[in-house]
C-alpha cells in the first residue's frame, strides 16, 4: 500500500478502478477486498484511519430482530455469520488479534408486553435464523446483585448470535492487510468533496481531480452532501454538523 502525501495533488496518475472516500472499518475492508481482486484502489481520509464511527473502544455485532424478515434483515444475518471465517483469515494473514468472538447477549425484558412480543419471535429466529443459533426467553435467574441496567421482572431473552471484536484490532489488521498491496493508494488528509458522474470524476478537497471507474462513499454522514450533488439535490439539508 502507498501512502501519498496529503498536500500535493498527484498531476497525471492513473484512474484507480475504485476511489473510495472513507478509511473507516467499512472503506478498510472494501479496499481489502478490491485489493485482493488485483484491482487499482485509491482509499482518501480526510483524518486518521477509523477516526470516526469506526474508532469506538466496543464493537458490538448485534443482529436485527428476527420477526418480519426482509431483504436487509438476511444480508445482515448472512455478513454476521461469514464475519467470522473473514476474521480468522485476516488474523492468520496479519498476525493481528481482532478481539473476535461470538458471546451471545442477554435482553432483560422490563415489561410483560415486552415478554409476549419475545415469546413470538422465539419460531421466527428459529425459521430465519436457520435453527443455528437460539433465542430463548426465560425467566430471571435467581441473582440478587443485577446492576439496575439488567433488571429484568419480566425475565430475559438469552440469544446467541450476537458478537463483539476489538475495533483498534480490526483496523490494524485492515491496514496490516492493506501495507502488502501495492495496487492500493491510502491519502491521508483529503476527503471527496463533489462526485461528478458524468464523467467519472471526483474533486478532492487538496485539490486535484480523480477519474474512477468505480466509487464508493463509505465515509459516513459526509456522503449524504456528496450523494445529494451528484444527484442535482439541495445539498443543505445533508449538511454534516
Amino acid at each position: 500500500m502507498g501512502i501519498a502525501d496529503s498536500g500535493a495533488a498527484q498531476g497525471g496518475q492513473a484512474a484507480p478502478d475504485l476511489l473510495i472516500a472513507g478509511a473507516g472499518v467499512a472503506g478498510l475492508w472494501l479496499a481489502v477486498k478490491a485489493g485482493r481482486a488485483g484491482l487499482s484502489v485509491m482509499l482518501v481520509e480526510r483524518g486518521n484511519p477509523g477516526g470516526g464511527a469506526s474508532g469506538g473502544f466496543l464493537g458490538a455485532l448485534m443482529p436485527h430482530s428476527p420477526e418480519r424478515w426482509n431483504g436487509k434483515k438476511d444480508f445482515q444475518f448472512r455478513a454476521l455469520i461469514d464475519l467470522e471465517d473473514e476474521i480468522a483469515r485476516l488474523e492468520s494473514e496479519t498476525g493481528v488479534w481482532c478481539g473476535y468472538r461470538r458471546v451471545g447477549r442477554l435482553l432483560p425484558l422490563s415489561t410483560e408486553r415486552a415478554r409476549i412480543a419475545a415469546l413470538g419471535q422465539i419460531g421466527d429466529a428459529h425459521t430465519n435464523w436457520g435453527g443455528r443459533f437460539s433465542y430463548e426467553v426465560n425467566h430471571t435467574p435467581e441473582i440478587s446483585n443485577w446492576p439496575d441496567i439488567l433488571r429484568a421482572p419480566h425475565g430475559i431473552v438469552h440469544e446467541t448470535l450476537s458478537a463483539r471484536l476489538a475495533p483498534t484490532g480490526l483496523l490494524g489488521a485492515l491496514l496490516s492487510s492493506l501495507a502488502g498491496m501495492p495496487n492500493v493508494a491510502l491519502r491521508l488528509g483529503t476527503s471527496v468533496v463533489e462526485v461528478r458522474p458524468g464523467d467519472r470524476s471526483a474533486r478532492l478537497s487538496d485539490g486535484s481531480a480523480v477519474s474512477f471507474g468505480h466509487i464508493a462513499l463509505a465515509n459516513g454522514v459526509d456522503a449524504f452532501a456528496l450523494i445529494a450533488r451528484a444527484a442535482g439535490l439541495p445539498a443543505q439539508r445533508w449538511a454534516a454538523a
